[in-house]
């Protein structure tokens, strides 16, 4: 039998699928059209479905049917349905010249939880009010295709664009929060205890853009409980510590 296709759906499975077998999750015309056209896999053909929240089952494609929707039958739980551990939330700056883009696809590559587009005094690109929708949806399409071609179980909710003083308010739900920042006096990724960090529920890993926080903002963020830290010895670019911090962190907060 071939290996079985991954599959990605835009929609949670069935109350109950969990523990029961044999359900049916009935995909929409472009899902359907995606699974015939670009996976090529039909009536019979097995494939891994997720619904990008963390849940994975093995499936066999069932009818298609005339509306152009499709069924897929639910034949088991995978085994590699993702162990919840610390979720990851990362405040990032949004930096010049489309580097937003890349730096979604290596939130869904590394499994960050959600990413907050942040808005700092030194932040160049900030988005009117009619851009901000439209950046957030190619921003959702890019998560979701980068999370179908890494096989990864969840996709990385993407929030709207925020201000840095939104950070502190509510809106956002974490134990911990992290700001980066290259001051010699900041603190140490090494002084961390992450035995400790890998029982809170949430974590924020906080971002500046090219030129960095401002020194208002920094005070700012320390009055609200953050930590400041810094990466090394050099100033990173803000894309390169996205990636730096991000992969530190889920790989120190791994559940065992």
């Amino acid at each position: 039998m071939r290996t079985p296709k991954y599959f990605l759906i835009s929609h949670p499975f069935p109350k109950g699928s969990r523990g029961v077998q044999t359900q049916k999750v009935l995909l929409a015309p472009e899902e359907t059209h995606h699974l015939k056209h670009v996976l090529k896999i039909g009536p019979g053909d097995q494939c891994i479905i997720s619904d990008g929240r963390g849940h994975e089952f093995l499936g066999q494609v069932g009818r298609f049917l005339n509306d152009g929707r499709s069924e897929i039958v639910l034949l088991e739980r995978s085994r590699r349905e993702e162990k919840i551990g610390v979720k990851l939330l990362v405040a990032q700056a949004i930096p010049q010249r489309g580097k937003m883009d890349s730096i979604i696809e290596k939130s869904a590559e590394l499994g960050v939880f959600a990413l907050i587009p942040l808005l700092t005094e030194r932040t160049v690109v900030k988005p009117k009010d009619e851009q901000t929708q439209k950046m957030r949806s190619r921003w959702e399409r890019i998560a979701q295709q980068t999370t179908k071609q890494a096989k990864t179980p969840r996709v990385p909710i993407v929030t709207e664009p925020a201000g840095f003083s939104t950070l502190w308010s509510d809106r956002f739900s974490f134990d911990r929060a992290f700001l980066f920042h290259p001051d010699p006096k900041a603190g140490s990724l090494q002084a961390l205890d992450f035995k400790q960090l890998r029982d809170l529920r949430a974590v924020l890993l906080v971002i500046g853009p090219e030129g960095g926080f401002s020194e208002k903002e920094i005070q700012s963020a320390k009055k609200s409980g953050a930590e400041i830290l810094r990466m090394g010895p050099t100033t990173l670019k803000t894309d390169t510590a996205f990636v730096a911090a991000v992969s530190f962190f889920q790989m120190m907060l791994e559940p065992s």
